[in-house]
């Protein structure tokens, strides 16, 4: 388990995700859908060919 405030640490070199991290309140649903997608792809179960995944990057 890795708390919120740890997440938010976590350096990246992606704009939209560093966006995503730090907003106030943190988009946990947002959150929950890119990990979704990553479950699916690690088990060769994504279909989608939609990658932005339609996440709400912006504020």
């Amino acid at each position: 388990m890795i708390s919120l405030t740890e997440l938010k640490a976590i350096p990246t070199d992606d704009l939209d995700f560093e966006r995503l991290y730090s907003r106030n309140p943190f988009p946990t649903s947002e959150l929950i859908k890119i990990m979704d997608a990553l479950i699916q792809m690690l088990n060769g179960s994504w279909t989608s060919t939609n990658l932005y995944l339609d996440i709400n990057y912006r504020l």
